[in-house]
């Protein structure tokens, strides 16, 4: 099975996510022909969270365990060259799996990441 490359940005100046795959070039056209920067791209890991929904970097995740309810961000880990769930409330960081749960993402939901 081949892996399935897609990308989401987040236009900081419409303040909307916009989802690019093979299918929707032109959204890569005017990406790339863009001198404002206002877009943040985030790439699809490759899996999905409990309710089928893709995970994508940047993504916000519950991620639940005996010791209670954490919070965290989807980032990519140089050292791991892996993507990893990055707690708010502790320095630690978790494998995505398809038990943790979407609840926002950085650009839609920033309150979301506030230490409580």
């Amino acid at each position: 099975m081949d892996k399935v490359v897609k990308f989401r940005t987040y236009d900081t100046q419409a303040q909307k996510m916009l989802f690019w795959d093979k299918d929707n070039q032109d959204f890569l056209l005017k990406f790339c022909l863009s001198t404002q920067h206002n877009y943040k791209i985030m790439q699809y890991i490759g899996t999905k969270d409990k309710n089928k929904q893709e995970v994508y970097e940047g993504d916000i995740c519950i991620y639940i365990n005996q010791k209670g309810q954490h919070i965290g961000e989807v980032k990519w880990i140089n050292t791991l060259n892996a993507f990893r769930l990055v707690f708010v409330d502790r320095e630690e960081f978790f494998f995505i799996s398809n038990d943790n749960e979407i609840i926002g993402n950085r650009f839609e939901n920033p309150e979301l990441l506030e230490k409580r």
